[in-house]
């Protein structure tokens, strides 16, 4: 009788461990609307050139519930990859970084931040970016 009792706890303890981890496929991976995006890790195609957002650096974003003083901003890491060439680069949102003979642009992060989500996981992160090359005078 004992046994049995045991291995019930220790089934409904396995049951209700294995139930903590499930989520469901809208909540692990927010998304980017009809809009392509990537995460972490994840190559973005843009202009012939590739950018790969590598880490988060800071997210000081005003929550979109709030009122700030500061807008604030968020900061990547990335890889830049374009005819065989490559260049790690810090940016910085809605900002345009000169690379690799362009002009790169963090034009959409998700998810928005807001009072109540407080930190976001790094992988929640989804980016859009635009890169657009820079057409040199040939007269020159």
């Amino acid at each position: 009788m004992q046994a049995q009792m045991f291995i019930r706890s220790i089934l409904a303890a396995s049951l209700a461990f294995l139930c903590s981890a499930c989520v469901t496929p809208d909540e692990a991976t927010p998304g980017c609307g009809d809009t392509e995006c990537v995460t972490l890790g994840e190559p973005f195609e843009t202009n012939g050139a590739s950018i790969t957002p590598l880490e988060i650096l800071e997210d000081s974003r005003c929550p979109a519930d709030a009122e700030c003083i500061w807008p604030g901003q968020i900061r990547i890491r990335a890889l830049v990859e374009r005819d065989g060439r490559e260049r790690e680069i810090t940016l910085t949102d809605k900002r345009v970084a000169p690379v690799l003979s362009g002009n790169l642009k963090l034009t959409r992060i998700w998810p928005d931040r807001t009072i109540s989500t407080g930190k976001i996981a790094p992988e929640a992160y989804r980016f859009r970016f635009s890169w657009t090359p820079i057409l040199l005078d040939a007269q020159r």
